[in-house]
Order: structure tokens, then C-alpha cells, then sequence
């Protein structure tokens, strides 16, 4: 797959997260993808549990946006640097079970996440 067919496969699923379509945002996942987040104990596995922790983000805060700053391709990866925003206005429930109460404040971060790409799907 060429190097912009595997920006455009991420970039998919970054607009459909961003609409809040989260059926449409782990369309480019494989069914068997894995998807790992450093407040969890464990990685996401699978279409459905990627989009239940997509959706858990967007409980808690409605408009959450991901606005990818930079990016680096090779043939079966991209690296993304991205900063996200949102404001936190609904229980923020963590992999782990915690409860974090909505404090109403907007947040920034940036993170830096590498996706796999084989079969013409993201896998992790």
C-alpha cells in the first residue's frame, strides 16, 4: 500500500472520531487489532473493544477532537503526532474502573501513537 493510501486509512478514522461516528472511525481497524493505551492495564483487542474505548473517551467529553501536527510514513506504518483537545463533562470511566467526576475544564495533550498497517487495515 502506498505511503498516501496509509496516511488516508488513518486520517479516516481520525475524522470519523472527530464527527463522533465511532462505528465509522474503527471501520479501518481489523476485526483483530489491537489497540494499546497507556491508561489501561491492558491493550484494546478487536474492532469492539476499540470503539467501546473510543466511546468512553467521548462520554466523558463530548468535544474531543484529535488534530494530527506531523507525520511519518513508511509501507506498513504511520507515525502520527497529534495534539487533543476536549472538555471534560462527563464521568471519565478508566480501563482500570475508576471514576474520574467531570470537572468542566478544557484540557490539551499531545501524544505520538504508531499505527500498523497490513492487509490494507490498521492493526494496532
Amino acid at each position: 500500500m502506498a505511503e498516501q493510501e496509509n496516511i488516508s486509512l488513518v486520517k479516516q478514522s481520525i475524522e470519523a472520531f472527530n464527527r463522533g461516528d465511532l462505528n465509522k472511525a474503527v471501520e479501518p481497524f481489523d476485526e483483530r487489532a489491537t489497540f494499546l493505551d497507556i491508561a489501561a492495564p491492558q491493550p484494546h483487542q478487536g474492532r469492539e473493544a476499540i470503539r467501546k474505548a473510543f466511546e468512553s473517551g467521548r462520554r466523558a467529553c463530548p468535544d474531543l477532537k484529535l488534530s494530527p501536527t506531523n507525520w511519518v510514513v513508511g509501507e506498513n506504518q504511520v507515525v502520527m503526532e497529534y495534539t487533543i483537545s476536549g472538555t471534560h463533562k462527563g464521568a471519565w470511566e478508566l480501563p482500570t474502573g475508576a471514576i474520574i467526576p467531570p470537572t468542566n475544564k478544557r484540557f490539551q495533550a499531545k501524544g505520538v501513537p504508531v499505527a500498523k498497517i497490513s492487509g490494507g487495515a490498521l492493526w494496532a
